[in-house]
Parts: C-alpha cells; sequence; structure tokens
C-alpha cells in the first residue's frame, strides 16, 4: 500500500510555514501532498495561514494589505493557484475560521476554473461540510476525538467523504478496519518527530501528515 506522504504547511525546515518556499520544498523532498490552511480576511479574500488570531486581532478583522504587512511572506489562494504547479501534486486545503469560507472557496474554483481533481477540502467544521458536500469535491473530515461507529458511518454516508484525519495519539483500530471496510481513508496527524513516526510504522493508515521529512521505504 502507498502511503501518502502529506506535508504539514509545506515543509518548513528552511522556509515560513504556507509560503510558496515551504510549498516547493515539499515537493522537492518526496512529498505526495501538500497540506495548507485557509482563511478569509476582512475583505473576503481567501489566505493561507494557520492561526486564526494575529497578535491581539483575528485574523478575519484584518484586511489583506494589514495581513501582508504583518507577514511579509502571506500568499493567498489565489496567488498559490496562479504561482504553483498544483496540478503536480496533491492539493490538501484545510479549511479555517467562518463557515462562509466553504462558499467563498466554491466560487473561488467556479471563478478562476481551478481543476479540482488532486484537490482535498477538510474541516474540523461540520459547517463546511455541510455547503461543500452538494459539490463534486473530495472531502474529508478533520478531529481529535475518537469516533464511533455510528458516527463514523454517517459522516461517510451523509458527506460522503473520502478520508477521515486523526490525531496520531488518538487512534483506534477498530474505526480504522470500519473506515477501510467502507473504501475510505485514514490520515494521521502531525508527525513533528521521530518517535511519533516510528510509533506508526505499523499502524495501518493511508497518509501522515507531517513537519518532518518522511524516509523512503522500501
Amino acid at each position: 500500500m502507498t502511503i501518502q506522504k502529506i506535508a504539514h504547511r509545506g515543509l518548513s525546515i528552511n522556509a515560513p510555514e504556507n509560503s510558496l518556499q515551504a510549498f516547493q520544498d515539499a515537493m522537492d523532498n518526496g512529498f505526495t501532498m501538500i497540506e495548507m490552511d485557509i482563511q478569509l480576511s476582512k475583505d473576503g479574500v481567501i489566505v493561507i495561514h494557520h492561526d486564526t488570531y494575529l497578535d491581539d486581532q483575528w485574523v478575519k478583522n484584518l484586511t489583506l494589505d494589514q495581513l501582508k504587512e504583518r507577514i511579509p511572506h502571506l500568499i493567498t489562494l489565489g496567488e498559490f493557484f496562479e504561482e504553483f504547479p498544483y496540478e503536480d501534486i496533491n492539493i490538501y486545503l484545510d479549511l479555517k475560521g467562518e463557515d462562509i469560507l466553504a462558499k467563498k472557496l466554491v466560487s473561488f474554483f467556479l471563478r478562476n476554473d481551478i481543476n479540482t481533481q488532486n484537490i482535498y477540502c477538510a474541516s474540523f467544521n461540520i459547517n463546511h461540510l455541510d455547503y461543500l458536500y452538494e459539490f463534486p469535491l473530495t472531502l474529508g473530515y478533520i478531529t481529535y476525538n475518537k469516533l464511533d461507529l455510528p458516527m463514523v458511518k454517517f459522516l461517510i454516508n451523509h458527506y460522503n467523504i473520502a478520508f477521515l484525519a486523526f490525531s496520531w495519539d488518538n487512534l483506534d483500530e477498530c474505526i480504522i478496519h470500519y473506515i477501510h471496510s467502507l473504501y475510505k481513508k485514514v490520515y494521521v496527524y502531525t508527525i513533528t518527530n521521530s518517535f511519533i513516526l516510528k510509533e506508526l510504522q505499523h499502524v495501518d493508515v493511508d497518509g501522515l501528515i507531517s513537519d518532518i521529512i518522511i524516509p523512503k521505504t522500501e
């Protein structure tokens, strides 16, 4: 089985996270998917940034110009698709913040004629999925909770999600087996060191969301 090597916010060993250079470094170091966080600025632009606040203000209360002044490497989702060869690698969009982001994202895809074949959209926020599942997109649900079988079945059947993402320290083998029995995938976050990577060596998952380079396996 081929495991997706997913670069968490790109590969930020030598570059700022969620930057174009971090995304390029991920491609250059054998990752098969790039994860990035998206949210809305005050003026309604989709920006690539993780934290929903910056210093003492919410990102949603700062304009794009204000954000770029504070974060020089910050890029918009539009700039990413214009400047990065996104069709050459799988892209994992982690939706943050306001519920309206889901609607803005779909509008962005349609307006810019984005090829979404290799784009995965996921969120902790079920309200995002409530909107996105009506469109032909590959969806995932991210959680830190341990889910029971009926809940997993509901998420998969209702939202037609392709994968669930769980924290590495909160995995349940029975749930993993059940998800696989429904021909869906399990991703795990976040691999921050070699200890965590070693702990997951014999766990039957489909993708590793990682801050570190994942060695090639024989």
